[in-house]
């Protein structure tokens, strides 16, 4: 390594007389099976901790929507759910306490759970963590959607499309990475791709790989049912701005600092995924705080038992700030969002 630039995406980008696109860039930093940074579990787990890591409330909240609109569906659809599939499943918390909880209602031997991974570190660390509800269920892990889930499915993924490369484009064309002086450089290079903004302090971002993944849950949806549950942050209506932000040991820094050591991450675009459910005919609910999402679905009882059960003064305010983590505007409660597609009409509160 020199000058904390990989000598593989060193030779990469000079390999290229315009150097490597963003989404090259994110791609490789993110995923490469050699210096991706998921490929450090240790990294992963000490940059930042997701919703299902902070509380078991979380994963219990998701259930409740889950049940909830289960039977909606199939009331009016007249086919089951007993296929749950999550998208990114990071350690396997969420589906680890999505099990548990469904377990007290259901026997689960006739019910599968697919987790979709390409991380083989996560994978064993999702197998660790299931591993006790062997017996009891069906567990597989898949890599893509392709040729699976062919029955009525949920699909759940928290915190899953903001990890996704995408490219950004500004009226003087496409953003590349280049090297200068053994630097990383951003640099727009004139493209005639179609994103191009008009006006001259607007970026646009996109992620081809989004569209694409989306695309797919949607047409299996529409053609043989379900209901897909999305969590991921950004604004209700994403604006025409940079949105790239990276995350090194557990601070913020610049895109480019460390390659391979560092998370990257951009809002989403939930006006954009509204558009394209719509063009599959599907019924869209919110996007909805997380705030506003977890109060519906009982956070707040739940909350209040797990204290009153609790005789540990130091367990009861871990519980009332992991609540307040999980539910704040100035937390979690007003950056993330919840947004929900199916074929069926769910009657959602919001």
């Amino acid at each position: 390594m020199r000058n904390n630039i990989p000598k593989t995406l060193e030779k990469r980008i000079k390999s290229k007389k315009d150097g490597i696109s963003l989404f090259e860039y994110i791609n490789y930093c993110l995923y490469d099976e050699k210096d991706g940074y998921y490929q450090n579990l240790f990294k992963v787990s000490k940059d930042f901790v997701t919703s299902p890591e902070i509380s078991q409330l979380f994963g219990e909240c998701i259930t409740i929507f889950f049940l909830y609109a289960k039977n909606i569906f199939e009331n009016k659809k007249k086919s089951k759910i007993q296929s749950v599939v999550e998208f990114g499943p990071g350690n396997g918390t969420l589906m680890s306490d999505l099990i548990r909880t469904l377990d007290k209602k259901y026997c689960l031997n006739e019910w599968s759970f697919f987790l979709v991974e390409i991380s083989k570190l996560l994978k064993k660390k999702q197998k660790d963590v299931l591993f006790k509800y062997k017996k009891k269920t069906n567990i597989f892990w898949k890599k893509n959607l392709n040729k699976s889930f062919n029955n009525c499915c949920f699909y759940l993924c928290n915190e899953f499309f903001d990890a996704f490369p995408f490219n950004q484009f500004s009226s003087k064309g496409m953003k590349r990475i280049i090297i200068k002086q053994n630097k990383l450089i951003p640099v727009f290079v004139p493209t005639s791709n179609c994103h191009k903004p008009i006006n001259s302090n607007e970026i646009i971002e996109s992620s081809l790989l989004m569209k694409k993944i989306v695309f797919k849950i949607f047409k299996k949806i529409k053609k043989n049912g379900g209901i897909f549950l999305l969590i991921d942050y950004g604004p209700l209506i994403k604006k025409n701005t940079d949105t790239i932000q990276a995350i090194h040991n557990n601070l913020k820094c610049n895109f480019l600092d460390h390659p391979g050591r560092s998370d990257i991450t951009h809002h989403i675009d939930f006006v954009l995924l509204t558009k394209i459910a719509k063009r599959f005919g599907l019924r869209v609910y919110g996007p909805v705080n997380q705030s506003k999402f977890l109060s519906i679905f009982g956070i707040n009882e739940r909350t209040e038992n797990l204290i009153n059960k609790s005789t540990n003064f130091k367990q009861k305010e871990k519980i009332e700030n992991d609540f307040f983590r999980l539910t704040s505007y100035n937390q979690m409660g007003e950056l993330y969002k919840c947004i929900i597609f199916s074929d069926v009409d769910l009657s959602l509160p919001f």
